[in-house]
């Protein structure tokens, strides 16, 4: 059944229903719609101006990072926002790392060393 027009639900709930599962952002969005972006994994809302996240859940992501040769190393998270925090710190000391952290996009930080980390010596926790 299409529906063209306002519907008032009078202060009642809709119960089970699902948001359109897409690929790509519908194209000419209205203020609060809302989807589920089955590329990035969680539903979004149009504010007017941006897609942002349905809601303000946190998420983390983990993993150890180093490999004696590179001194950046890209971190795909996936927590779909560039508002994250990161922890950096030597696995084997457990000390805090000095590194530069550039929030690359809203799925990725990039993490650069002075000096090429050995194998796996630094972990890595995005928050978001």
């Amino acid at each position: 059944m299409d529906v063209l027009v306002d519907v008032d639900m009078n202060q009642n709930q809709t119960e089970e229903f699902v948001l359109d599962n897409l690929a790509v952002a519908p194209a000419t969005p209205v203020v609060g719609q809302q989807y589920f972006d089955t590329v990035l994994g969680f539903a979004r809302t149009w504010n007017g101006v941006t897609w942002d996240a349905a809601v303000s859940a946190v998420g983390t992501f983990s993993t150890d990072i180093g490999d004696g040769l590179a001194l950046s190393y890209v971190v795909a998270h996936n927590l779909g926002t560039l508002d994250v925090i990161v922890s950096l710190f030597n696995n084997t000391t457990g000390n805090e790392a000095v590194a530069t952290v550039n929030h690359t996009s809203i799925n990725t930080i990039t993490v650069t060393f002075a000096l090429p980390p050995i194998l796996n010596d630094y972990r890595v926790t995005v928050i978001g």
